[in-house]
């Protein structure tokens, strides 16, 4: 099915970020092809991702205005929205929001499962402390189909890290969502030390059951492994859980003994 784009209600396109690092987002849509069922973002969805992307009707200008006087800082692009979701190809509206931020003196930290972010690289080269990210949460092909069956598969998104790398712009990566019972953390780490100057590690976190992410996996888990559903809830759903610990305990050996960067959020 062909997805459309619709015109979003009036609203700003620069946000005040909820990252502790950043003072500004940006989302270039409202809702994502990717369509990840375990998405946070599902919950808060204007329309059905696999049929409708909302956008602005006059993007670029509005943007322009809303960046117009502020002092030059890194804003962030991708927490709600994939920035290089399929459509990009066609409205490019991630590459107009570099391009403004250049032109202004911005830098950019991208996060996306695409490598369509390669086609960006001659913007961000010139945009100093720019950063590209890509977030993982699956070793194996099976596992991303089922739960994230539109996003690019692992390969993909590593091999458009090295590119990156290799360009000179600083790469991280997310092993985020970390499933229960499903993401190996160790298998995870390995595969993307080399691609990556910095590696993020955070949890699951749903907050109730009412959620739309909540009910996705659960229909997941009922059809592909009923078996593992109580303990993945039970874990899932108690951030004191002996498995957390287990976790947190492990990674700081792993942070330790190899001298990473990494970064634990769980």
């Amino acid at each position: 099915m062909s997805i459309i784009t619709g015109s979003c209600s009036p609203r700003n396109i620069l946000h005040p970020s909820t990252l502790l690092d950043f003072k500004y987002e940006i989302g270039p849509y409202y809702g994502c092809e990717h369509n990840c069922h375990y998405c946070y973002a599902h919950d808060t969805e204007e329309t059905d991702w696999k049929k409708e992307i909302l956008v602005h009707e006059n993007f670029a200008p509005q943007l322009q205005t809303e960046i117009k006087g502020l002092e030059k800082q890194t804003i962030f692009i991708g927490k709600d929205t994939d920035p290089y979701q399929p459509i990009e190809k066609k409205l490019q509206h991630t590459r107009q929001t570099l391009e403004i931020l250049s032109v202004n003196g911005h830098a950019a930290c991208i996060l996306t499962k695409s490598d369509m972010v390669v086609r960006d690289i001659d913007l961000l080269r010139g945009m100093p402390g720019s950063s590209v990210g890509m977030s993982f949460s699956f070793q194996t092909e099976r596992s991303r189909e089922i739960f994230e069956d539109n996003a690019p598969a692992n390969r993909t998104r590593l091999e458009a890290l090295w590119k990156i790398k290799e360009a000179g712009i600083e790469t991280y990566a997310l092993v985020s969502p970390v499933m229960p019972l499903i993401t190996n953390i160790e298998m995870q780490i390995n595969m993307l030390k080399p691609v990556a100057d910095t590696i993020w590690i955070y949890r699951l976190e749903i907050h109730s059951t009412e959620d739309k992410s909540w009910e996705n996996i659960e229909n997941i888990l009922n059809k592909f492994c009923p078996q593992n559903l109580k303990s993945f809830k039970e874990i899932t759903f108690n951030k004191k859980h002996q498995y957390w610990s287990e976790l947190r305990k492990k990674l700081e050996e792993i942070k330790n003994c190899e001298k990473l960067a990494l970064i634990v959020e769980i």
